[in-house]
């Protein structure tokens, strides 16, 4: 029957608590500026950069707060 003991019982909570990672801690192990800088986004010679226009989701509600564009776009070509 689901609720929580069955939740609990499934693979990724029961992993987690072993390496002793508290289930609300999850919306903090990514960082999506962190992770495109991982992979070179915004680096010189990238053809992409890193903005924050939507940082306050009002560009677009519906688009992430971080996101990659075009080098040579500019911020304010998207408002």
């Amino acid at each position: 029957q689901p609720g929580e003991q069955f939740t609990k019982a499934l693979f990724a909570f029961s992993y987690a608590a072993s390496m002793g990672i508290q289930q609300d801690e999850g919306w903090n192990l990514y960082n999506p500026g962190t992770e495109f800088q991982r992979m070179g986004v915004g680096q010189p010679g990238c053809p992409w950069k890193i903005s924050s226009v939507n940082n306050n989701y009002q560009l677009c509600s519906t688009y992430p707060a971080v996101l990659v564009l075009p080098a040579e776009t500019s911020d304010e070509q998207l408002q």
